[in-house]
């Protein structure tokens, strides 16, 4: 029996003082036999059980809130559209009447691109549009006036300058490389003003055009595509005048308008 068995030294480990009655217990009799069996299998489903909690992840979060899922970008865009026309029509009319005197291009843009961008986020509820369309262009008119004459000015003079080579190029491939340089200038220029205008709202300060040009060279491949569906819409009205003049007075600067700002916006930034 295990009790008549012999005191083993303290100095053995205690696994090895184990196995040593066990193996003298094996010879004693068919009943101590059974006895090791069952201890032993004791000691493997200890073993398998303390493996099995070693293995388990540690320091698991207590209720840990699920992932919050943001919407799809185009999905968003829908939903605005159907959620908010008749805001977004005020906005392009009143963008359209602050935007008659030319030089307060830049706040008028600035205004509409965080209205718009207000209403794509969807945080507030019920956006008073119009309302917060004329206190963001009080607002920021000191800090766009300028960012909209430069605009303005560097526009008029790439766009001149692409037409002119563009003529030129016609009667000699000579004026391409230019060509081609001015046209890319211009769509530099608008893919910078594209994120400079909401920040003028909403990060204003020191080195905004550095900051800007960050944002858009971060979402080069969204700003382009943006930068060429604005194009595309814009162009479509010109190209169709006078057809299109109901169409430029209520969602003529829409369309564009949003499309640039969700180029500007990531997923993140929409409920």
């Amino acid at each position: 029996m295990l009790a008549d068995f012999p005191a083993l030294p303290r100095t053995l480990p205690s696994v090895l003082r184990r196995n040593v009655i066990l193996l003298a217990n094996c010879g004693v009799s068919r009943y101590n036999k059974s006895v090791i069996h069952s201890q032993r299998m004791a000691i493997t489903n200890a073993i398998i059980a303390k493996g099995a909690h070693l293995m388990e992840p540690q320091n698991q979060p207590q209720n840990q809130e699920p992932q919050k899922q943001h919407p799809r970008i185009f999905t968003r865009f829908i939903d605005v559209l159907r959620e908010d026309l008749w805001e977004l029509c005020k906005l392009n009319v009143v963008c359209l009447l602050t935007c008659l005197p030319l030089f307060t291009v830049g706040p008028a843009l600035a205004a509409l691109s965080h209205c718009i961008g207000e209403l794509a986020r969807g945080e507030d509820g019920e956006f008073p549009a119009v309302k917060s369309y004329f206190s963001t262009f009080r607002a920021c008119f000191s800090r766009a006036l300028g960012w909209g004459l430069l605009g303005l000015a560097g526009t008029t003079v790439l766009g001149v300058a692409v037409w002119y080579y563009g003529s030129l190029t016609a009667q000699s491939y000579l004026f391409a490389p230019l060509t081609a340089l001015s046209a890319l200038a211009l769509l530099f220029l608008w893919g910078v003003l594209l994120h400079l205008f909401p920040m003028t709202v909403e990060a204003p300060g020191d080195g905004i055009f550095r900051r800007a040009l960050q944002h858009a060279a971060v979402r080069m491949g969204r700003t382009l595509v943006a930068l060429v569906l604005m194009i595309a819409v814009l162009a479509a009205q010109v190209l169709y005048f006078p057809v299109s003049v109901p169409i430029t007075l209520f969602i003529g600067l829409i369309f564009p308008g949003l499309i640039g700002i969700f180029a500007y916006l990531d997923r993140e930034d929409l409920v």
